[in-house]
């Protein structure tokens, strides 16, 4: 599960079927969900089926917000974008899988790229 605010606060679930669903809150502080769509297989072309380590990022646009959901799953993590306006997901993708190399990882975070310096070290 992941809880990410843009225009509106949206939840993200993950199940043991490779789904994900959306939900955006009605109205802010109300605590009312509505499902505003899925991903139905949030990891396509991989052996895990259960999608249960979600992270998530969102940009505000100025009809709505985009979604970027990160999945992880064994030795990838998938990512999908997804649009929403209206209540409603106009447009759900699939964007890449990305092998991280880290045995038996249980857990990564994402990191806001806006506020963020690649600092580079070189040894002479």
């Amino acid at each position: 599960m992941a809880r990410v605010e843009g225009r509106s606060c949206y939840l993200i679930l993950g199940y043991k079927d490779s789904r994900v669903q959306i939900f955006e809150e009605r109205g802010k502080g109300t605590g009312k969900l509505d499902s505003v769509g899925w991903i139905e297989d949030c990891h396509p072309n991989g052996d895990i089926r259960p999608v249960t380590v979600l992270r998530a990022r969102v940009e505000p646009l100025s009809s709505g917000d985009r979604l970027f959901i990160h999945s992880l799953a064994g030795p990838c993590i998938y990512i999908h974008s997804a649009l929403i306006e209206a209540g409603k997901a106009i447009e759900v993708n699939f964007i890449l899988a990305t092998h991280h190399g880290l045995f038996g990882a249980r857990s990564f975070e994402t990191l806001d790229s806006r506020s963020q310096r690649i600092v580079y070290e070189f040894d002479t």
